[in-house]
């Protein structure tokens, strides 16, 4: 069975709008069940089959989260017996992009096809020293601590931006990311013993991050590693110079001071951060990112 899970809420409410563009003209519709009651369904409950489709219809955070909910109902086991696939009706949709990849229907990007790919899922262990709070979630794209989780956790939280997506999703962005910086502060973390402030840290399988903004190196799919990029500490006017480089003359170098692949890193900080996943929001004061074991096939 093919099942599409259809978010109304993403973009900012806009989701059906867009899926009201592509819903007559997608050709195997009938074939497919949509599931247009995203945040009521009982997961537990689902039933599963070996060999059926889960489409998730809304932003990165939908996907994400449908797939945390059936690794925490069914088991991380259950990922070997069905496919994923993604349909964008978010404002960014950075996990489709570069769009050149995908399916595209009255300009909506999707991942829906028979044809799979086997990628690597990342694990994050987050702690808040409070057993109760305690959680793991799984990053199908990307994920972040820094800057860019903040800009995300005031992207779907603050209600002027709310109101700009409506009307311009790429505007609502470089408002943000003014917004973002008029709050920010340096992050203190540490990590194997050394303490040490920053702007952003990445753990990428994907090479965009927020909107059309990426890094230049393709990233193995399936390869046990994801991409480690850290940009130290820098002063407001910095950060800003910085992003206006890589908006404006695609220098993507600009967004980072290292970069490495890995299959674990750790760090602590001070005080509880916000931990930005495929664009949804956790927080904690330790985290533990790894390559899970077992991987997901998502649909080319």
């Amino acid at each position: 069975m093919k099942y599409i899970f259809l978010n109304p809420c993403s973009s900012g409410g806009l989701a059906l709008k867009k899926w009201d563009k592509i819903k007559d003209h997608m050709s195997d519709l009938e074939n497919c069940q949509v599931v247009d009651c995203f945040y009521d369904i009982k997961w537990n409950e689902f039933p599963i089959e070996k060999g059926d489709v889960f489409i998730s219809a809304g932003g990165d955070g939908t996907l994400h989260t449908m797939v945390n909910a059936l690794i925490t109902n069914k088991g991380l086991g259950i990922l070997n017996d069905i496919d994923i696939g993604h349909i964008g009706l978010g404002s960014n949709n950075s996990y489709l992009r570069p769009y050149s990849e995908c399916v595209m229907l009255n300009g909506i990007p999707m991942k829906v096809s028979a044809e799979t790919q086997l990628q690597d899922l990342i694990e994050i262990k987050i702690k808040d020293n409070a057993n109760a709070n305690d959680k793991t979630v799984y990053c199908v794209a990307n994920a972040s601590v820094g800057f860019l989780a903040q800009a995300n956790l005031l992207f779907n939280t603050e209600n002027d931006i709310g109101t700009l997506k409506k009307f311009n999703s790429d505007i609502a962005d470089i408002y943000t990311f003014f917004k973002a910086l008029s709050k920010w502060k340096a992050v203190h973390v540490m990590s194997a013993k050394k303490s040490f402030a920053i702007t952003n840290m990445h753990f990428m399988k994907r090479p965009y991050y927020a909107a059309g903004l990426c890094f230049p190196e393709e990233i193995s799919p399936h390869n046990g590693t994801f991409h480690f990029n850290l940009l130290r500490s820098r002063p407001g006017p910095e950060v800003m110079t910085r992003f206006l480089k890589m908006l404006f003359f695609k220098k993507w170098e600009e967004g980072r001071d290292e970069t490495k692949e890995l299959s674990h890193y750790a760090f602590k900080a001070e005080k509880k951060l916000a931990f930005e996943a495929d664009g949804e929001i956790y927080f904690g004061k330790e985290f533990e990112i790894k390559i899970c074991e077992q991987g997901i096939r998502l649909c080319k």
